[in-house]
């Protein structure tokens, strides 16, 4: 899709919506600009049958992912285009190829040779319905400032340091401030500052959360607590915190978030507060040598 005009973008994420079911709501600017800014990595491919239009897939270097098919193909139809994608993929010779895809998939790369590596859980709660106040009292409470973004970078590292969250590379300190950078740019949707909170002690960062927003849904983009303030309630209470400034304002009907299925204390955290499991994505690898 390099050089494509932004109404061909437009198409293709019109289907995304549709038939993606992890795709991300965000505005349409930020992703017309998003695919513009990765068309030199990333291959935004339409998936046809006979002609027709019939699924997208994003293809990056040794891995695909967002792939998502019309709600009405045939399921014998499922395998035979999965392998088309992988033949594609693996023409970049990876050492490892790698699969990101909705749990709808996963048993069909399974029986072709797949193994599971992990999980991510999309999780979401109407704060309308929970009325718990915040235990937060002695506690310095700070709103986000991205002049402070080494303390925050700081935080965030020592709270996910030796977790299942680093080993799988989705926060770790070689690219901790890159991956702040990318929140602060609206990667994620618009950064609320008014929702983004952090628990400060002696000038230092212990616990914080940062959200961005879409419509009427506010995306609880990361969460951390350092190891030594950890078994103190500050995660829930933040949260907690979060739920009651939300109902106050009235101004979001949905949370959601994403946690790592395998971060089990994290998980269940969230299912205690009132979150609801939406669904799984599956990260599957093979070795290109057995295909």
């Amino acid at each position: 899709m390099i050089n494509l005009k932004d109404d061909e973008i437009k198409e293709f994420l019109f289907y995304n919506k549709l038939w993606v079911k992890e795709d991300d709501q965000r505005g349409i600017k930020t992703e017309i600009n998003k695919i513009k800014k990765n068309s030199a990595h990333i291959d935004y491919c339409w998936i046809y049958l006979d002609d027709e239009k019939v699924g997208v897939v994003r293809i990056r270097k040794g891995s695909f992912f967002r792939f998502g098919l019309k709600p009405d193909i045939q399921r014998e139809h499922i395998p035979f285009i999965l392998e088309i994608i992988i033949k594609d993929v693996n023409i970049w010779r990876p050492k490892k190829l790698e699969a990101f895809v909705h749990e709808d998939y996963k048993t069909y790369l399974l029986d072709r040779g797949f193994k599971e590596e992990y999980s991510r859980l999309m999780m979401e709660l109407d704060p309308r319905l929970q009325k718990h106040p915040p235990e937060l009292n002695g506690w310095n409470i700070e709103s986000l400032n991205w002049r402070r973004v080494n303390k925050i970078a700081e935080l965030f590292q020592d709270a996910y340091s030796n977790s299942i969250d680093e080993l799988i590379g989705m926060f770790n300190p070689t690219y901790s401030k890159y991956i702040l950078s990318v929140i602060k740019k609206g990667e994620f949707g618009k950064v609320n500052k008014e929702f983004s909170y952090f628990v400060k002690q002696d000038k230092e960062y212990v616990a914080g959360l940062i959200c961005t927003e879409y419509q009427n849904e506010l995306f609880l983009v990361i969460i951390g607590v350092k190891r030594a303030f950890q078994a103190k309630g500050l995660g829930k209470n933040l949260i907690l915190k979060l739920i009651e400034d939300i109902n106050k304002s009235e101004g979001f009907d949905k949370i959601t978030l994403w946690v790592t299925f395998e971060n089990t204390n994290a998980r269940e955290l969230y299912l205690k507060i009132g979150f609801n499991q939406v669904f799984r994505v599956y990260a599957l690898s093979i070795d290109p040598n057995l295909i």
